[in-house]
């Protein structure tokens, strides 16, 4: 292989796996947040359902600074607890609406937390329905009451992912995690594109392997009707080919009847008549045929190396030349 395609090949190689990597990351970033959106939707759903069920009297009582709510009470059957908002960070609260966090610390009161039974199968439905099917798990603590709760920590391997924590409550009391597993075939079933440029790339990657091997491993060259045209090149009419290197060149049926008709000429020159009758019939005038084919074999001859042509001599004759022409016989010695 030349420089050229040696770069081109790289080129392409790198840009397969830049695709690939590209795709992958951002399909697996898009599938976290789409697990992070449902895991919160599915915390709201647990919850809300344990509220509407809750059947006692409950008591929510705003402090004097209605405006800031630096000050909360809750009572319920007697029992009043008393909050102090001041310095509590709620950016990872699930709600920025203080009633809701109110009503998940009276849930908490009550040891109403979350079960991570319940919870894992509400997200897992809400991922099926954003078109993600794989394994989750959660774990919920509960800081009032000094309760971790796990579904299954056995389960939690390193194909798991854990979502940013979130929590619940007024004072952040019920802290919530989420676990899903983005296995690279996880990953792959989520986008065809991915499977296309990954595809791609491990068939950039055989041919490269093909390339390598078939430029290693030497090409039998048959001996018998066989021409050694330049140290490097050998001419096989029977195969209709020429050989350089680990190359080998495929001829069309007329072009090989012309490079062996010249090879086998007198000083490899023949009258283009003669030329046109051998290669196609006796009666055959078309001399355009002749102009045709021998223009398509002066560019494989090219390819070949310098010294390689067919010359046109006297605007009748036509000579096939090459580096090993000077010698009087070319034909490899059986």
């Amino acid at each position: 292989m030349n420089k050229k395609t040696i770069i081109t090949y790289i080129g392409v190689g790198c840009l397969l796996a830049v695709l690939t990597v590209w795709s992958y990351l951002s399909t697996q970033k898009r599938m976290l947040e789409v697990a992070e959106r449902t895991f919160v939707e599915a915390v709201h759903q647990d919850l809300d359902e344990r509220w509407k069920e809750l059947g006692e009297s409950i008591t929510i009582i705003n402090g004097k600074d209605k405006e800031t709510y630096m000050n909360l009470s809750i009572k319920k059957e007697g029992v009043e607890n008393n909050y102090s908002l001041k310095g509590l960070d709620y950016e990872c609260n699930i709600d920025n609406e203080i009633n809701r966090r109110m009503f998940h610390s009276v849930l908490s009161d009550l040891s109403q937390t979350c079960h991570p039974d319940t919870l894992m199968s509400v997200w897992q439905s809400l991922l099926l329905k954003e078109g993600i099917k794989t394994s989750v798990n959660v774990a919920v603590s509960d800081s009032r009451h000094n309760v971790l709760i796990l579904r299954d920590s056995l389960s939690i391997g390193f194909l798991f992912k854990s979502l940013p924590t979130r929590y619940a409550g007024v004072a952040n009391e019920i802290q919530l995690n989420g676990f899903v597993r983005l296995s690279v075939f996880d990953v792959f079933c989520r986008q065809p594109l991915l499977s296309l440029c990954a595809g791609l790339l491990i068939a950039w990657i055989i041919f490269i392997i093909w390339k390598i091997s078939s430029k290693t491993t030497p090409l039998a060259i048959p001996e018998k009707e066989c021409y050694r045209l330049s140290q490097d090149v050998v001419y096989d009419s029977n195969a209709r080919c020429f050989f350089k290197d680990s190359q080998k060149i495929i001829l069309s049926p007329k072009g090989n009847l012309i490079i062996k008709a010249l090879l086998e000429a007198e000083n490899h020159e023949l009258h283009g008549a003669d030329l046109l009758a051998q290669v196609w019939s006796p009666k055959e005038t078309n001399m355009n045929k002749l102009y045709i084919q021998n223009s398509k074999l002066r560019t494989i001859l090219k390819a070949l190396g310098k010294g390689f042509d067919i010359v046109s001599m006297d605007r009748s004759h036509f000579r096939f030349i090459f580096p090993n022409m000077q010698e009087k016989h070319n034909l490899l010695e059986t």
